[in-house]
């Protein structure tokens, strides 16, 4: 008859234990209290129902698109002040007068043939290369002085 309270028990397992069961549990060093038998937690703490307090945009986790549209916009901006100010420099050279900029080209093409022509010293090749890409910037650097300023400045026109 005990095996048959056993069986019925292990059927209904939310019917009371036989007290005996805990002693067979411990010895076998299994734990005391069963999974079944302990309540079961709510699946989730916060209610379904929305509360009237927060908004729709508290219970979403999703990063509001208009912070992305204000990141985009401001990544543009600064890509077209970078490219503004990387052609800064053709634009002024190339608003200069004739007789001005050639004035310019002529003074800056003497010092860099002064500097540059000789075998570099290792700290004089960033200065050569910084007059060399200045150089580029005239449309009267040709012939040698474009063949020149490639070779030290690594850079094409």
């Amino acid at each position: 008859m005990a095996a048959r309270a056993r069986t019925c028990w292990m059927q209904w397992p939310w019917s009371p234990r036989p007290s005996g069961d805990l002693l067979h549990r411990a010895a076998r060093g299994l734990p005391l209290e069963d999974a079944v038998m302990r309540p079961k937690p709510p699946l989730s703490i916060v209610s379904s129902v929305p509360d009237s307090s927060t908004g729709p945009e508290s219970l979403s986790l999703a990063r509001p698109w208009w912070k992305d549209l204000l990141w985009m916009l401001g990544l543009g901006v600064a890509l077209a002040a970078m490219v503004g100010w990387l052609a800064s420099e053709r634009r002024a050279v190339l608003t200069l007068e004739p007789e001005a900029r050639a004035a310019v080209f002529d003074d800056a093409w003497a010092g860099f043939q002064r500097l540059c022509s000789a075998p570099l010293h290792t700290g004089l090749v960033p200065r050569c290369r910084e007059q060399a890409r200045f150089l580029l910037l005239f449309p009267e650097c040709q012939g040698a002085c474009l063949e020149q300023a490639r070779v030290h400045g690594r850079a094409l026109r």
